[in-house]
């Protein structure tokens, strides 16, 4: 298997789990499963920027910041994400907000992977599941 078609492959399992977490414990309000869902979707997001990134350029950068991988992303995505966001999700965000909140949650990969050892930082479970759609959906067209 390719690089490429691993990387697509790895964001959607990581996608998959974070459904898995939402559909069986946060819709039941089991809420002690709230950071695998942030992680795992966050994690699938970064994995879905880097693929695209590596699919139009041939390489990313080996970080796990998801505004620095939205920043050089090619302008067609990020209007297939944003019209994700606004056709499939029903959001009233524009393209701004988008900016704004990916900007404002960049780190949250690793700040909730070793939230154990960090305050606390708060996040939108919503968005990012959304952002995790809108991005995985793009990657996998």
């Amino acid at each position: 298997m390719t690089e490429v078609a691993n990387m697509i492959k790895t964001s959607n399992m990581f996608k998959n789990i974070a459904i898995d977490i939402y559909d069986k414990y946060l819709k039941n309000k089991v809420y002690g499963y709230y950071i695998p869902l942030i992680v795992n979707s966050a994690f699938s997001s970064e994995v879905a920027l880097k693929y695209m990134l590596k699919y139009d350029n041939g390489s990313y950068k080996s970080i796990h910041k998801l505004y620095d991988l939205w920043v050089p992303l090619n302008k067609h995505y990020k209007i297939c994400i944003y019209s994700y966001f606004k056709e499939i999700c029903q959001t009233p965000y524009d393209f701004t907000y988008i900016d704004n909140k990916i900007k404002e949650f960049s780190n949250i990969f690793i700040d909730f992977r070793y939230s154990f050892e960090r305050s606390r930082t708060y996040v939108e479970p919503k968005f990012i599941m959304e952002l995790m759609y809108a991005v995985s959906f793009v990657a996998n067209c």
